[in-house]
């Protein structure tokens, strides 16, 4: 995903287009919940707490601040932001 995302902002740059893709960490979504309340049951918050105590920021991601990221994305303000993989896991990728 990261090559072609960069391939084809390089690729299509010219027609002004801009392709840029979002890589997002523990977010907490219905799903993840989901996954958090099997393997916990009554517990999951307590799973949960142990599934983000590896983030700097130990938590997780909201949705919201996904949408959020997206929405600047699409904004003018991100005319030149072009052929770019924008990471939002609260820093945990680069504890790697």
């Amino acid at each position: 995903m990261v090559g072609l995302t960069r391939n084809s902002g390089v690729e299509y740059g010219e027609f002004g287009i801009s392709i840029n893709a979002i890589a997002p960490g523990a977010i907490m979504t219905p799903m993840v919940e989901g996954s958090l309340r099997q393997m916990g049951g009554d517990d999951w918050e307590a799973v949960g707490k142990d599934f983000v105590s590896v983030n700097p920021m130990k938590r997780f991601g909201k949705p919201e601040e996904v949408g959020n990221l997206v929405a600047f994305l699409l904004s003018d303000a991100a005319k030149f932001i072009n052929a770019s993989v924008i990471t939002i896991d609260g820093g945990q990728s680069y504890k790697y």
